[in-house]
């Protein structure tokens, strides 16, 4: 079985300090797509909690591939840089989706 660990999974992700020392303009697609979406969340307060459970809907299952949850879990991340807003809603679903996977590992 792959090890999947909370710390596993978390490897990596993106942090305030390397993202604020990096330029903040958009380089792909995903970035210019988390930019855009940032700046609908924070000029339509109504759209945030549309956002809330879109992601905990959509949000992948852990029994998706680690690749996918690691992409989204970045992703996430990155958005709550731009939008602090949504803050709390991403740490939510990405501590219990870390969570459960840890707690089915350690089983």
């Amino acid at each position: 079985m792959q090890d999947v660990s909370y710390l596993k999974c978390v490897q990596g992700l993106v942090n305030h300090q390397n993202y604020h020392q990096s330029s903040q303009a958009p380089h792909s697609a995903g970035d210019l797509a988390l930019e855009t979406l940032a700046k609908i969340l924070k000029m339509n307060p109504i759209s945030r909690k549309q956002f809330s459970q879109i992601f905990r809907d959509m949000f992948p299952h852990k029994k998706r591939p680690i690749e996918m949850l690691l992409a989204m879990t970045r992703q996430s991340l990155k958005l709550t840089l731009r939008c602090k807003e949504v803050t709390k809603t991403v740490v939510e679903v990405v501590v219990q989706c870390l969570l459960s996977i840890d707690s089915e590992v350690a089983a």
